[in-house]
């Protein structure tokens, strides 16, 4: 949000005189802490202000005191979404939105999840590739804007990869044997094998 509206007290008026001598239209306000400027996006923090350009046509102005702004992080909700799949190698797409953000700011996010097949522990946005039933949470991380927000709460998002078909079938479909010998070496091949994989994956 922008700068709130500042109000300034005045001492030193003579023979009854106030507010209304003071010419106002060229009054500034300096700023340093946190930062040289502010304006509606400037980060979290504090600021110090001290006015200026105030003009009167029998005082001169001091500017004895410095006021002092703080911007607090802004709260906001997270919305992610996951969509569940059959297992294909790659995968699952992480999508977060992020309620009452302001403007066009990059907030960057953290990733944690749980997967019903052990433990699990890759942190980005696009990693959930194996099947089972899976939660991500979704935090903010570190870099862009994300520390001028703090979460209402975590978002999370609960998907499930299933797994895919294999089809296995006999290479012949006949086999023969003699009378008190082993049973023959049977062949198997598959099918369904998905993103290339094969037994090795």
């Amino acid at each position: 949000e922008g700068a709130p509206a500042y109000t300034l007290v005045y001492e030193g008026w003579q023979y009854g005189e106030n507010e209304s001598e003071v010419n106002a239209s060229g009054v500034t306000y300096a700023y340093s802490g946190q930062g040289t400027s502010y304006q509606a996006g400037s980060d979290v923090g504090t600021y110090y202000v001290t006015p200026a350009g105030l003009t009167a046509d029998n005082y001169d102005f001091t500017y004895e005191s410095t006021g002092t702004l703080t911007v607090k992080q802004k709260e906001i909700k997270l919305d992610v979404t996951a969509d569940g799949k059959t297992y294909d190698g790659k995968a699952v797409s992480v999508g977060v939105t992020p309620s009452y953000k302001f403007g066009t700011d990059e907030i960057v996010y953290a990733y944690a999840y749980t997967w019903s097949g052990g433990a699990f522990a890759e942190t980005t946005a696009n990693c959930a590739t194996d099947a089972g039933e899976w939660t991500v949470t979704v935090t903010l991380g570190e870099g862009g804007k994300s520390g001028n927000y703090v979460l209402k709460a975590d978002g999370t998002a609960q998907f499930t990869i299933d797994k895919a078909s294999l089809t296995i079938k006999f290479e012949k479909g006949v086999y023969t044997t003699i009378y008190g010998e082993q049973a023959p070496d049977y062949a198997l091949t598959y099918s369904g094998w998905v993103n290339g994989e094969d037994f090795s994956g």
